[in-house]
């Protein structure tokens, strides 16, 4: 839900998670395809399971759950 209403997910944005390179470039286009959805103006209710997996099968995005993070200490 993070992601699909702010273009980024939790962890990137608090503590700086980045994907690793497997899934970096993937990760790139992932957020140019959620800049065009809009829905940063949706409360967060609207996002159910159901939505979450439409936008993200509509969008291509199945890979999105197997992402591996990293941070560097």
């Amino acid at each position: 839900m993070y992601f699909l209403k702010f273009g980024m997910t939790w962890y990137e944005k608090h503590f700086g998670f980045k994907p690793t390179d497997e899934y970096a470039k993937k990760y790139e286009e992932a957020k140019e395809k959620q800049k065009a959805l809009i829905l940063s103006e949706k409360p967060c209710d609207y996002f159910t399971n159901e939505v979450i997996d439409n936008h993200f099968n509509t969008l291509k995005l199945s890979y999105f759950y197997k992402i591996a993070w990293q941070l560097n200490l």
